[in-house]
């Protein structure tokens, strides 16, 4: 894929820009292989929405407690204008690379996913398939059963998001295909794709560490209990 690239890099905890359009039929609308930056981020966009016309925002909000890159998220939104388009019935798609600079980032990893929608009137929907490789994204594009090749699966529907959270702390490259429908009678706005960035060098007190520490608690009771029954008698 042969595209255009952007760079959103930014100074302050929070940064948001439209990154293009999409369906305006024009020469400067978002096309395949376009690749964006955002902080450790990279957007690289496979099939620009083919539904509606709109335009598209990539936003970071960073420095999150705790300290560094654990909790940092990334919104990829999906902004159409107008928000009633069709036909009825009609499903548009939105697929994308999503992954970490590793360079900048070499200890993060997408730890969870989410997907919501802004609408109204009723019956818009959105689905998101997650894939970890290439390869499993290609060979599933027509698929509408579960399939063990996808990280992940969500469904947005009327309005109401869907959160997923990946079962490895490995995953530093997705692979995502959108699709969405208005709906009969409905219309949608947004589309979020939100992405909770985790680190790996951060650990955390596993179970042994507390177990010991109950277990000298209670050993240190028994002693001073025998230690006051030995002073009484």
């Amino acid at each position: 894929m042969v595209g255009g690239a952007g760079s959103l890099l930014s100074a302050g905890s929070a940064h948001a820009a439209v990154i293009g359009s999409f369906g305006n039929s024009l020469p400067t609308d978002l096309q395949p292989g376009d690749v964006f930056t955002n902080g450790d981020k990279i957007l690289t966009f496979i099939t620009p929405p083919t539904l509606g016309v709109g335009n598209i925002d990539f936003s970071s909000n960073l420095n999150f407690p705790p300290p560094g890159p654990e909790n940092n998220t990334w919104d990829v939104a999906v902004n159409f204008t107008p928000t009633s388009f069709g036909p009825d019935g009609a499903v548009g798609l939105f697929e994308y690379k999503f992954e970490i600079n590793q360079t900048l980032e070499p200890f993060a990893y997408f730890k969870q996913i989410s997907l919501d929608t802004t609408h109204g009137g009723t019956n818009p929907t959105a689905s998101k398939y997650v894939y970890a490789s290439e390869a499993d994204f290609f060979a599933d594009v027509n698929l509408l059963l579960p399939n063990p090749a996808r990280v992940a699966q969500l469904t947005s529907l009327n309005g109401v998001a869907s959160t997923v959270a990946l079962p490895f702390n490995t995953y530093k490259t997705l692979w995502v295909r959108d699709s969405f429908t208005p709906g009969s009678a409905g219309s949608l706005k947004t589309l979020v794709n939100e992405y909770t960035q985790g680190d790996s060098s951060i650990t955390v007190p596993g179970p042994l560490p507390v177990l010991g520490a109950g277990m000298a608690l209670g050993f240190s009771r028994k002693l001073r209990s025998r230690i006051k029954g030995t002073a009484k008698a």
